[in-house]
């Protein structure tokens, strides 16, 4: 080593310098760095008087699957069409289930959601996005996936939902299984479970406040219906997750209401819509359901609001409008 010494002090080349540093990290054994315990799957449950629903999430790696168990306690078939099932987290998010095929093609390239997590925030995994995820374990999509079936009185079903893994800062969401019908095609309420995403022990419950509060809330006027599955409370903005189903023979509009949409807590104080986070579309079909969110400004945190009042005004159908007020429990 080159390096000339002076009144007890070495002096070296800054590139030896850190190269030293860097063998002297490398030689800290692994075992004493602090290792988080690895997630494990969490359970949770819903039911209605017709169907009971048990689910079992696995920690997320390119995907996030949700082992669900069902069960028909009514006396007649009930058709699931998992489809139409619907996940809703506490950061405001809305997602559709994977098909088997987006399903696969996320576990065999991860780096497909990498991307729409790095640009858009709104996948990834705080587990690590593809660990441990095989081509086996893509094949198995196809035996474990649930498909529409139609599942007889007293008879039990499994299968798997698969859903984009959720941001790191995802702690609960809703899975709301919409879709479901009796044999005679009459539409059941659809049942609802609240559940955790799996976190290692060093992470858990690490991110931003948030509270997921789960809603059965259902409002008519004239041929509208409107309903609300879920709603969340953050710092920065309050998310309620709706749909509006039209019995009207003619479209209806929705733009005037969702400009003037507003939430009402229990005080009076009014909270206003802000559009450009909102998703939800402002037109439904004839005889046509929509989905989406609509995001306010930052409502207290329950216990503190124990209740709220959706109003959306000037609803359009043909020539005729309706104003719905929707009342909101936690």
């Amino acid at each position: 080593m080159k390096g000339r010494v002076g009144r007890g002090i070495l002096v070296m080349k800054p590139a030896r310098a850190l190269a030293l540093i860097i063998l002297g990290i490398l030689a800290v054994p692994i075992g004493a760095l602090a290792q988080p315990a690895p997630a494990r799957p969490t359970a949770c449950s819903g039911a209605s008087d017709l169907l009971a629903v048990t689910a079992t999430v696995r920690p997320p790696r390119a995907v996030l699957e949700i082992e669900l168990t069902l069960r028909n306690s009514s006396p007649a078939p009930i058709r699931i069409n998992p489809d139409h099932f619907a996940l809703f987290n506490d950061q405001g998010e809305q997602a559709a289930p994977l098909s088997a095929d987006q399903a696969r093609q996320l576990m065999r390239n991860p780096a497909l959601d990498l991307w729409g997590w790095f640009w858009f925030g709104t996948s990834g995994s705080d587990v690590g996005i593809g660990v441990g995820v095989t081509n086996q374990a893509s094949q198995e999509v196809d035996l474990r996936i649930l498909r529409t079936v139609d599942l007889a009185p007293g008879a039990t079903l499994r299968g798997s939902a698969y859903f984009r893994s959720p941001h790191p800062q995802v702690n609960l969401f809703i899975l709301s299984l919409d879709g479901l019908s009796a044999g005679t095609g009459t539409i059941l309420a659809p049942v609802r479970l609240t559940c955790e995403v799996p976190k290692a022990a060093a992470t858990s419950g690490a991110a931003g406040a948030a509270k997921l509060v789960p809603l059965n809330a259902r409002a008519t006027a004239g041929p509208v219906v409107i309903a609300a599955s879920g709603i969340s409370f953050a710092k920065d903005f309050t998310t309620l997750m709706v749909s509006v189903e039209n019995g009207a023979a003619v479209e209806a509009g929705l733009f005037a209401a969702l400009l003037d949409a507003q939430l009402t807590d229990d005080g009076g104080r009014t909270y206003a819509v802000q559009v450009m986070r909102s998703d939800l579309p402002d037109r439904v079909p004839a005889r046509g359901i929509v989905r989406g969110r609509l995001v306010f400004e930052p409502l207290p945190f329950p216990p503190v609001l124990r209740s709220a009042r959706l109003t959306l005004p000037e609803i359009r159908v043909g020539e005729a409008l309706y104003e719905i007020t929707l009342d909101l429990h936690f």
